[in-house]
């Protein structure tokens, strides 16, 4: 879910329309098969926690800290400014990217 308030909010800052603001697919297609992201509507804090309560060992990535990526700037001081300011941040992106999804599929539709 953390990963989907920092895609929305770089295609936000990109100008994108109504298929970017959709945010990341929790399925798509990717040539020969599927990119599936099963983690979607799951909190990086609770990811964390259940991983830790079972012992379970993970390895981050040190680029996913480097603050030249634009990327890595949201996550790092533009979205703790955003909680701060809307402690709903995460639910509003969520209906934002709901929102934007239907509007995306409407225009697919009538195109």
């Amino acid at each position: 879910m953390d990963d989907q308030v920092e895609t929305i909010l770089q295609r936000i800052l990109s100008g994108s329309g109504p298929h970017g603001l959709s945010g990341m697919l929790p399925l798509r297609r990717l040539y020969p098969g599927f990119l599936g992201r099963p983690f979607l509507k799951i909190k990086k804090e609770e990811l964390t926690a259940f991983a830790q309560s079972r012992g379970l060992k993970w390895v981050e990535d040190p680029m996913n800290r480097d603050p030249r990526y634009q990327r890595n700037q949201i996550r790092q001081q533009l979205v703790p400014i955003m909680k701060t300011i809307s402690p709903s941040l995460v639910n509003r992106l969520g209906n934002l990217s709901r929102i934007q999804m239907e509007v995306a599929n409407i225009l697919d539709q009538v195109a």
